[in-house]
This record gives C-alpha cells, structure tokens and sequence, in this order.
C-alpha cells in the first residue's frame, strides 16, 4: 500500500491544524472551543459562578478572536462568544446570587 496523505501544507503544527481545520469544514476549532468552555466550568464548578462564567468567557473570546485572525473560523463563530461574554457581563454586574 503506499501512503497518500496530502502534506503540502503540513510542514508544521499551524499547518496541520489549519489543514484539519479546512477539511472539517471550520469545525475543529468551533469545538475546542465549546470543549475549553465547558472544561473549565466543570472543571471550577465549585467556585462562584458569576467569575467562573465572567472568566471562562472571556478566556473562550480571545481564543476566538486568535482563531478569526489566524482564519480557523469565520465571523459568525465570533459572535456566539462575544454575546456570551456580553450576557456574563451583565449577570456579573446587575444579577445578585
């Protein structure tokens, strides 16, 4: 059998990743994503909630912001953290617990 694996642009990790990327259509990156918010909610679940979200969405924001500057995902990936971020916001500051 011979190996047919495409390696034009998998010279290294950015490469390859961004290879992966395309092939799933934009979806890898829209994962770890929602996979590192979820992780650290779970993983600081027994902390106040307010910071734990204000945090977590703010750590998923920059990471999207990196990935829409790199072109891992597009805009509309953008949006959903920042809105997310936005709310957390405003339930940190306005909502008592």
């Amino acid at each position: 059998m011979y190996n047919l694996t495409n390696v034009t642009s998998s010279n290294n990790f950015a490469g390859m990743l961004g290879g992966i990327n395309d092939l799933s259509g934009g979806l890898l990156f829209s994962v770890l994503m929602a996979s590192v918010f979820i992780i650290v909610l779970l993983v600081f679940s027994n902390r106040d909630i307010k910071t734990v979200l204000l945090a977590d969405s703010f750590i998923v924001t920059i990471i999207g912001i990196i990935g829409f500057t790199l072109g891992f995902i597009g805009w509309a990936a953008l949006v959903i953290p920042i809105i997310v971020l936005l709310g957390s916001i405003g339930f940190y500051k306005f909502i008592d617990t």
